[in-house]
């Protein structure tokens, strides 16, 4: 397959109801805990297969009894020309965000897309739903979007989180079961040939798919300065560039310019060795995976209040000190005027980091939000470095990028908890004449702006059972 992945196929059983006699006719592969699929032949020349796939034991195409029927030659030709978009492409095209893949098509909507970006999001939709690589319409969309080192697998009714090298097994397993299944039919030699080249790229190719530049774009970036060489497809698919990574993250709303002076930046940062910072990681994981059937909002207020007592900041009117903060962990921070919809720019690659950018001229970051902005990049340093996120988080001015999926409530809700805890800001608020004093006081004490406190203090009422006079409630309502 690649040096990224292991390329063996493993089987986990045989289906007993099936007779002996009819066994070469039948197979299945996977994991049984992640993806898993079965296939049943009518005959040995048949290019129309039975299909039952599922995750974590649950039937996404097929049920107990009956699997879907598939066009063998259709779907490995898909499989095989969009090979390298599964394993390279980990974000949203054209600076789009969902909560998860398959909501993408209601976000394009909203938004006022140009033709290039248009087009760019199509090759998106057919390049991750496999239920589209079919068709027979009685096939369920199932989507799959790189995160890091894992897999979202998402069906719509619901959406699983997996290894990717295990989903990768998996794959290339089916692939090669049905590629062997075409060998011994005649007509089928380009697609088996397609199949078994879908490793075989450039380098240029695989860096256009990671960031969603055109090819010539790139180049241009490399005779700039802005890459300083084309990095290669194994390399892409193990280690991305925390510069292409800023850029497909980017997406539309930074120009070359400000890469260019972005890509200076990330440059220039070396490789620190974070032993507290990933000490406090190690554990921050595990408290989350403690909190992992909760709703990302408490899970970020959970992990704001548990890293507030290991820094010995428990005290109520306690100010975190961010800057202080960082330098203890040796996490460098940086600011870097970008376009105004940029608020920040984290990283944590091999080469650079990790790091915290910030954009004074973000449309967040004035009178405090830029504190907000560095605690919401802490949370990601914190839980999502080597699980969710590749090298590199950008966050953006964006109502819909704020609420982009769990990672992002998450960080949000740590964000907001770890500056001014709700508990602390509504004991200021039983304690003011009024809610206008209570809101200074809180921005004055915690070093937060306006509309976080009043966001506080809402969350107060519904999470705490806070006791809010309904015309403040309205007022704060106004506010947020």
């Amino acid at each position: 397959m690649n040096d990224a992945f292991d390329d063996t196929e493993f089987s986990i059983g045989r289906r007993v109801r099936l007779a002996s006699d009819r066994s070469s006719l039948w197979t299945r592969g996977g994991s049984a805990s992640g993806l898993s699929y079965e296939l049943e032949w009518a005959d040995d020349s048949s290019m129309v297969a039975v299909l039952w796939l599922r995750v974590a034991g649950k039937a996404v195409w097929g049920n107990d009894e009956q699997g879907v029927r598939l066009d063998l030659t259709g779907f490995l030709a898909h499989l095989s020309s969009n090979w390298n978009v599964l394993l390279l492409e980990q974000a949203y095209p054209a600076g789009l965000s969902a909560s998860a893949p398959s909501k993408i098509s209601k976000e394009i909507n909203g938004s006022e897309l140009g033709s290039s970006a248009i087009s760019l999001v199509e090759k998106f939709l057919s390049g991750h739903n496999i239920g589209a690589w079919t068709s027979n319409p009685s096939i369920i969309s199932v989507w799959l979007l790189r995160q890091g080192n894992n897999m979202i697998i998402d069906a719509g009714f619901n959406d699983w989180t997996w290894p990717i090298a295990d989903v990768f097994r998996t794959l290339s397993s089916l692939g090669n079961v049905i590629s062997s299944r075409l060998e011994k039919i005649n007509g089928t030699e380009s697609i088996v040939g397609a199949w078994h080249a879908r490793d075989k790229i450039s380098d240029i190719a695989a860096a256009s798919i990671s960031t969603g530049l055109p090819e010539d774009s790139l180049r241009g970036w490399v005779k700039k300065g802005i890459l300083k060489s084309m990095p290669s497809r194994d390399i892409l698919i193990q280690d991305m560039s925390e510069v292409m990574a800023a850029a497909r993250m980017m997406g539309q709303v930074a120009d070359e310019g400000a890469l260019f002076k972005l890509a200076k930046v990330i440059e220039s940062i070396p490789p620190r060795e974070t032993l507290a910072l990933d000490s406090l990681s190690a554990e921050a994981v595990v408290q989350l995976d403690q909190a992992r059937d909760r709703l990302p909002y408490a899970q970020g207020h959970d992990l704001a209040k548990w890293l507030r007592k290991q820094i010995g900041m428990w005290r109520e009117g306690s100010k975190v000190d961010l800057s202080n903060l960082l330098s203890d962990w040796a996490v460098d921070q940086h600011d870097l005027i970008l376009t105004p919809a940029i608020q920040a720019v984290s990283i944590w690659g091999r080469h650079h980091g990790p790091a915290i950018i910030i954009n004074p001229n973000g449309s967040r970051n004035i009178a405090g939000g830029d504190r907000a902005s560095v605690a919401h990049e802490i949370c990601h340093l914190l839980v999502d470095r080597h699980r969710n996120l590749p090298v590199i988080d950008v966050l953006k001015h964006d109502n819909k990028n704020d609420s982009r999926g769990r990672i992002e409530a998450r960080a949000n809700a740590f964000a907001a908890e770890f500056l001014a805890p709700m508990e602390w800001a509504y004991s200021v608020y039983r304690a003011s004449t009024s809610v206008d004093d209570a809101l200074g006081l809180v921005m004055n004490t915690y070093g937060v702006t306006r509309m976080l406190t009043a966001r506080q203090l809402l969350n107060a009422r519904i999470n705490i059972g806070a006791q809010i006079n309904p015309e403040d409630v309205s007022y704060l309502q106004g506010i947020v």
